[in-house]
């Protein structure tokens, strides 16, 4: 498939964040007019990303990697001007730098990613606006969300493999006989065999939830310098959901966790603030496709509040955003973002609430309605 050249120069702005709104929905007309365009740009996306984070943190270092990169372009631009079917005349620079990144300049000397590295474990830190994942030696596979820390054992073949997680992963343990998987954060411990889950544990996020998908999972620690008496135990579809700053410690199951309306439209005002909750709620059943979806470039939002909402994109978007307008805070959001610019996306949102909205370069403030 061949590229127009204006459409190059388009990819190559978006993912430099150089367009404006309007180059962005002309480049994102072209990206959905086709499975093909959508394909090329979304791995494209997910190339770049990694590459930004992919900095060594030793200065000399770094300025090694980066000669090593130029020169390998510049072979490559002597050989040919195509790089996977495409032909390429501007900004092959660019291109390859993407791609040199990823095959040739760095080889397995450091993974794509900001890689911090002890005598004992390595340690990623995704950034905001990032999203990435990984296989482990032993099969293991790990999406890493936005705003991220993730730490590992440079060696696996142990009985015990501790990773200690802060932030949101999905992981995928591989099974194997006699090797129990922990999983630490600052407030759980989750124990696995071979199993596939959600955990979200940011710091400041007033809440932990651990999500199954298949297998089995134990949780156990501490909430607040509370121990949980007995480790809990949860089976596929089921979530555990941690309230923080609690002054005692209570256990509520429910049956389902409901979806809310699935209407863009939704506006509800929350009824029950986070701080009446119960310490520990275990959903006997939820979708989990709503907790996991993230890690396909999805997010859903199921009766959200603004506030909770809003942390989200600021992490998800790499932006800063205000609520001015304090009444809005627990007003409930349901809808899905997929592959939206944070334009677009603050724009549905404003259209649903509603609410007005100023956006100065990754500095966006909510607004009350003014009249019409």
């Amino acid at each position: 498939m061949e590229v127009e050249d204006k459409y190059k120069r388009l990819l190559i702005g978006q993912l430099r964040e150089e367009l404006t709104q309007k180059e962005q929905n002309e480049l994102f007309a072209w990206v959905y007019e086709s499975p093909q365009h959508k394909k090329l740009f979304y791995e494209l996306k997910d190339i770049w990303d990694s590459s930004k984070i992919a900095q060594p943190k030793n200065q000399d270092r770094q300025q090694e990697e980066w000669a090593k990169l130029w020169t390998e372009i510049e072979k490559l631009e002597k050989k040919t001007d195509t790089l996977d079917g495409f032909l390429w005349s501007r900004n092959l620079r660019e291109i390859y730098k993407i791609a040199a990144i990823l095959v040739v300049a760095f080889g397995a000397s450091w993974f794509l990613l900001n890689q911090l590295q002890t005598d004992d474990y390595n340690t990623l830190e995704v950034p905001y606006g990032a999203r990435t994942n990984i296989t482990l030696t032993d099969g293991t596979k790990i999406w890493l969300n936005s705003g991220t820390t993730f730490k590992y054992p440079a060696k696996l073949d142990q009985k015990d493999v501790d990773v200690f997680l802060e932030g949101e992963a999905f992981f995928e343990v591989a099974h194997l006989k006699n090797r129990k998987f922990n999983v630490k954060t600052s407030t759980i411990n989750i124990q696995v065999l071979g199993t596939s889950f959600n955990v979200k544990s940011y710091d400041d996020d007033d809440q932990i939830e651990a999500t199954l998908v298949n297998g089995s999972i134990r949780i156990e620690g501490q909430l607040d310098h509370k121990t949980i008496r007995e480790p809990i135990l949860l089976k596929p579809n089921q979530q555990a959901t941690f309230v923080k700053g609690k002054s005692d410690f209570q256990i509520t199951r429910i049956a389902e966790k409901s979806p809310q309306e699935d209407s863009l439209n939704t506006q509800a005002p929350a009824t029950i603030p986070l701080e009446s909750k119960a310490s520990l709620t275990i959903f006997e059943k939820v979708k989990v496709e709503d907790y996991t979806s993230w890690k396909d470039h999805v997010l859903v939002f199921k009766s959200e509040p603004l506030v909770d909402l809003v942390r989200q994109m600021e992490r998800w978007y790499d932006v800063k955003i205000e609520i001015t307008d304090k009444s809005l805070k627990y007003s409930r959001y349901t809808g899905t973002f997929e592959n939206e610019t944070i334009e677009q996306a603050i724009e549905a949102l404003s259209l649903s609430l509603p609410f007005d909205y100023t956006i100065d370069k990754n500095e966006i403030e909510i607004l009350t309605k003014k009249d019409s």
